[in-house]
């Protein structure tokens, strides 16, 4: 037996060796020259362009079949700048021979060299590399290979399997692609491409390096990317594999903080045709002060992808990435503001809908959670929303105060705040804001002002904007009101406000907000407002409206109506006058009033003040276009018990100046006139009838003529 093997042997190593020499024969007599013509009209019909091989082609037989060939061109296009669609200047390829016996491919590395595509659309948004005839051509002259035929009940479409592919590897050098489009002016190119890969074994791990250069001359924007990876090729090469990927990536350009960014990425990836599925993990981006991680799924990924993933936007400093990005932040009242941001949230998304639940915003102290749902985005978009914030200090943000400037606090209730933020918009933008959805503060500081349980439900649908606003916490009190703002039917938009405060304390709103408090008491508050909107001049010009108020207990510090009719009265008796009141104060059981709003004028009838000395009724303006009050009081003492019957003389007041600094001026001369009349008159009498005895009867008729 072994010796027909040893014959067998010899006999096979014999063959191998006469078609080893037959083939050597055959290539050395060979006039590859030939082939070119060939090669070129072949390639012709199957890109439609010119393909010139100027270059040497060297074919080889044995153990390698293989192919080289140099300087091809394939030609553009009529019509576009370029003369040519692409140039190679080399060409490696070279494939094991006897393996191919066994079903068995095994590729020598492909070696692509001077590689140059110019890709171009024209005028009319058609690419050069785009073909007008689709169907593949075929060369008449050339054989028709005999069809396989399948085995019995296989399909005809069917190709029998490789047994095994192996190629030694890929590799492009000094490859370069430009890109130019007309139709939007725009023109990049890559240059120094660089793909190496080491053995191409299927179902195992290979190495991949790529680099390139990138250029946007009219963005003034350059790239220096290098990438890195172990990809794997599944058998039926439906699956692929990215393992310890690396991109990174310098930019250069004066749009970007300090002329250069560099942007890291690292991540795992599956791509799974059969599922048609892409898959990545441990994914973490780092850009600046940035560092994101995340994983993602994207299912249907050619047909309608839906994804779903889990991203998280670690610490990083805002005020800093915002300064370098060149948004310059003024001085802050916290100097450590902005210093702290993050994020967490989980993504779904569909062709039409976008789901962020759950959503986990943090700046400095405090932290918005909830969950946001985007649905009709291809349409028109609408955003559901239910947000909450567990602490807020707003003035945290505000812009740093000045010691030597005088302090000027001025408060728009929640109503007209959000009328002025939506005035704020312009039109177009409204129109797009469609929202619903609802947005929770356990706690806010703004001015100094301690506010707790906040909370504001919005709806909004193409330009027109309703609120209900509630704060439960307002010192001791609660605040309720409602706005509608209807651009989406009238233009310009109508404005409507109603609000309500019961039992706010006046004093500690008042000593938060201004430093110090003239006036205590529990306010009661309505208020019912009509306006147009989008410019601020509009909104108070065309403010109409009505009002009422209750203050209950209320104390007003600073003067005492009481001691400036008693210094009165001591300045004329000529006695000292005593001039430091330091717990000057006027108490009120109850200050109340109504009135209507016309035009951005406040009018009020009906002032009331009650207490048990004074009663006090007035009426007024206050115009809010300049801000300008006049109001005219009259107060009227009321006698004790003990004193003589009848009625004091009303105290004329005059209120005048501005809201923010008023000036009262008290009538005091003609209350003491008033007050003293009685006795004036017996004065005067008394008076006429010693003129009557000194000058005879008729004396005083004479003088009453005056008088």
């Amino acid at each position: 037996m072994g010796k027909y093997l040893k014959i067998a042997g010899i006999f096979f190593a014999g063959f191998v060796l006469l078609l080893a020499l037959g083939i050597a024969l055959f290539a050395l007599t060979f006039d590859t020259e030939q082939l070119k013509p060939h090669i070129e009209k072949l390639a012709h019909q199957q890109l439609d362009r010119d393909v010139s091989i100027k270059g040497p082609v060297t074919l080889s037989f044995f153990p390698w079949l293989g192919f080289t060939a140099e300087k091809i061109s394939v030609s553009n296009a009529p019509g576009f700048t370029n003369e040519v669609l692409a140039q190679l200047n080399r060409l490696n390829i070279r494939v094991k021979l006897l393996p191919l016996l066994s079903r068995s491919v095994e590729i020598d590395r492909i070696t692509v060299e001077g590689l140059n595509l110019n890709l171009e659309k024209n005028t009319e948004g058609q690419g050069n590399w785009q073909s007008k005839s689709k169907a593949i051509k075929t060369d008449p002259s050339l054989p028709v290979p005999d069809l396989v035929k399948p085995k019995d009940g296989a399909s005809p479409d069917t190709i029998p399997a490789i047994g095994a592919l192996a190629i030694a590897g890929l590799t492009i050098e000094q490859g370069q692609v430009s890109w130019s489009d007309q139709t939007k002016d725009d023109h990049w190119t890559i240059t120094d491409f660089t793909l190496n890969t080491e053995a191409l074994i299927i179902n195992e791990p290979i190495p991949v390096k790529l680099s390139f250069e990138y250029s946007n001359p009219a963005a003034q924007l350059t790239d220096s990317t290098n990438f890195s990876a172990n990809l794997l090729i599944k058998p039926d090469f439906q699956v692929f594999f990215l393992e310890k990927a690396l991109l990174q990536t310098k930019i250069k350009s004066p749009s970007v903080p300090a002329g250069e960014l560099s942007v890291n990425l690292t991540a795992n990836a599956e791509l799974d045709l059969n599922e048609n599925r892409l898959k990545i993990n441990d994914s973490k981006l780092q850009a600046d002060e940035l560092t994101l991680s995340s994983d993602l799924v994207i299912s249907d990924l050619f047909t309608a992808p839906h994804s779903e993933g889990r991203f998280q936007l670690h610490p990083f400093n805002l005020a800093k990435l915002l300064n370098r990005w060149g948004f310059a932040l003024p001085a802050m009242q916290k100097n450590t503001a902005m210093t702290l941001a993050a994020a967490e949230f989980s993504l779904k998304t569909t062709p039409d809908n976008v789901l962020v639940d759950p959503l986990k915003i943090q700046l400095d102290d405090s932290v918005l959670q909830g969950k946001a749902h985007i649905d009709a985005i291809s349409t028109t978009p609408f955003t559901h929303f239910n947000l909450s914030i567990d602490q807020l200090n707003a003035d945290n943000y505000l812009p740093a105060k000045d010691p030597k400037e005088k302090s000027k606090s001025t408060l728009a209730s929640p109503g007209a705040a959000l009328a002025v933020a939506m005035s704020a918009l312009p039109a177009k933008t409204l129109e797009k804001i469609n929202a619903e959805g609802n947005l929770t503060i356990d706690s806010l500081t703004i001015q100094n002002l301690k506010l707790s349980g906040l909370s504001l439900t919005l709806s909004a649908q193409q330009g027109h904007v309703k609120t209900q606003q509630v704060i439960s916490g307002l010192y001791q009190g609660a605040y309720q009101g409602s706005m509608d703002f209807n651009g989406k039917t009238a233009s310009p938009p109508k404005i409507s406000i109603q609000e309500r405060i019961v039992d706010l304390q006046l004093e500690p709103f008042l000593t938060d907000l201004k430093g110090q408090a003239k006036l205590s008491g529990k306010l009661n508050l309505n208020t019912q407002l009509q306006s147009l909107g989008l410019e601020k001049s509009l909104l108070l010009s065309t403010l109409t409206g009505q009002f009422d108020f209750l203050v209950k207990d209320s104390v007003i510090k600073g003067f005492n109506l009481q001691a400036i009719i008693d210094n009165a009265k001591t300045a004329i008796k000529g006695s000292p006058v005593k001039t430091d009141h330091p717990k000057d104060q006027t108490l009120f059981s109850e200050i109340s009033g109504s009135g209507q709003i016309a035009k951005g004028v406040m009018t009020n009838k009906d002032l009331n003040a009650k207490s048990s000395k004074l009663n006090a009724k007035g009426s007024g303006t206050i115009d809010l276009n300049t801000e300008q009050v006049d109001y005219k009081l009259n107060a009227t003492l009321l006698k004790s018990k003990t004193s003589e019957s009848g009625e004091n003389a009303p105290i004329s007041a005059s209120i005048t100046g501005t809201i923010d600094q008023p000036f009262i001026t008290f009538d005091v001369a003609q209350f003491l006139i008033d007050q003293n009349t009685d006795k004036i008159e017996k004065k005067k009498d008394k008076l006429l009838k010693k003129l009557d005895k000194k000058f005879g009867p008729g004396a005083s008729d004479l003088l009453k003529r005056f008088f």
